[in-house]
């Protein structure tokens, strides 16, 4: 079921409207091509889409009212606006929008995958480099690029094959594709013996199906430990490339989890974040993805979060922009996790179609109103990729 969800992400486009189009101004490129290729099936699409599209906002917006205590008069309002804008309630909840202009610079939610599709290198579309967990760290490991280090990998043919000498510290599970930090676990320790056999045995005890791949545990930074709680946090850094084909960073977010007990740092987790100063990387407002409430200090153990640095900032951001211009160069944007652990910045995983949500929300400004939203626009204007592409790898 996830495998089809997935095809159906990935290639399904909504057209926010029947014959013309509403959208925020940086997109028009992208909706005005769409447009000009639309026919009579096309269109007849779009009218039973925006049917139903009418029914799901009513029930969507008695969920969302629930979740954030919204007045009956703010349900109506949040209606309203959506119905006119082709929005989702939600969006109007984590982005505070009061009035139909507050999407003229916001990308919503079902329009990230389409526009970083169609900005994108074809060449790029299936790279295992990205795709496939186990290659992204060999990339690492040839380019000398810091990273956990990989014991085992695990493989559907052949089983788990030892990469490297564990050590006597906890080991870290994380099946090689997918996102959201679905499926990861901790091993409390090794053998202690330290018998290939035996780790192997423990190992395929742990995952006997898939592919996996096992990495030591990193531990954060011992200067934001505080507010990691029992996760590593990680800085969601996303990089395009500009004008002159250079990677260039355009939204930060430090991710961090919200509760103690939890082992992912991620949204999909019930984690908070908090954005990033480019120059500085002083954090703002720690927020929930998608429920209401804001922080300047930790909800879990009243540590202050607001106004306290990323340690080795300029060197975690670098290594984002190396990494892409250097190793990555035939992407247009990547998304990258990035730590700071106890052993300085650490490349986590990198994202080909990484989501605005969470970047607006911290920010509380649509990349529309960003040097992110005038990058893409650049590359929607200049793209030269013809024809349709079918995705299979999320």
């Amino acid at each position: 079921m996830k495998r089809l969800y997935d095809l159906v992400r990935l290639n399904l486009t909504l057209f926010p409207g029947i014959v013309n189009y509403r959208s925020a101004a940086f997109l028009d490129p992208y909706y005005a091509r769409m447009q000009q290729r639309q026919g009579p099936l096309r269109i007849a699409l779009n009218a039973v889409s925006y049917t139903v599209f009418r029914l799901v906002i009513i029930l969507r917006a008695r969920k969302v009212a629930r979740r954030w205590g919204w007045s009956k008069l703010r349900r109506a309002e949040a209606v309203r606006i959506c119905l006119t804008r082709f929005a989702d309630p939600g969006d109007v909840a984590l982005y505070d929008i009061r009035d139909e202009s507050g999407f003229d610079t916001v990308m919503r939610r079902f329009e990230h995958v389409g526009v970083s599709r169609a900005i994108a290198n074809p060449a790029t579309d299936h790279d295992r480099a990205i795709t496939d967990k186990r290659e992204f760290y060999r990339v690492c490991t040839r380019a000398c690029l810091p990273h956990p280090r990989v014991l085992a990998e695990r493989s559907k043919r052949d089983g788990w094959k030892l990469v490297q000498q564990p050590g006597a510290g906890p080991i870290l599970l994380k099946p090689i594709r997918g996102s959201g930090g679905a499926g990861i676990e901790i091993l409390a320790s090794c053998p202690s013996d330290g018998d290939p056999a035996a780790i192997l045995r423990m190992l395929e005890e742990a995952k006997e199906t898939g592919g996996w791949v096992a990495q030591e545990l990193l531990r954060p930074h011992p200067d934001i430990a505080d507010i990691a709680l029992d996760a590593l946090p990680t800085a969601r850094i996303t990089t395009i490339l500009d004008e002159h084909g250079e990677p260039e960073l355009v939204t930060a977010v430090l991710r961090l989890a919200a509760q103690p007990g939890v082992i992912v740092d991620n949204a999909h987790a019930g984690g908070i974040f908090a954005a990033i100063n480019f120059e500085t990387g002083e954090l703002g407002l720690a927020k929930y993805a998608t429920a209401p409430g804001e922080f300047d200090r930790h909800p879990a153990n009243d540590r202050p979060i607001t106004g306290r640095r990323i340690p080795d900032w300029q060197v975690l951001r670098r290594l984002a922009l190396d990494a892409h211009g250097d190793h990555f160069p035939a992407h247009v944007q990547i998304g990258w996790d990035v730590a700071p652990s106890n052993r300085g910045p650490m490349l986590i995983e990198a994202n080909a179609r990484p989501n605005v949500r969470v970047p607006q929300r911290a920010t509380g400004m649509g990349i529309g109103a960003t040097r992110h939203g005038e990058l893409i626009r650049h590359h929607l204007e200049n793209r030269t990729a013809a024809g349709r592409r079918f995705l299979t790898e999320a």
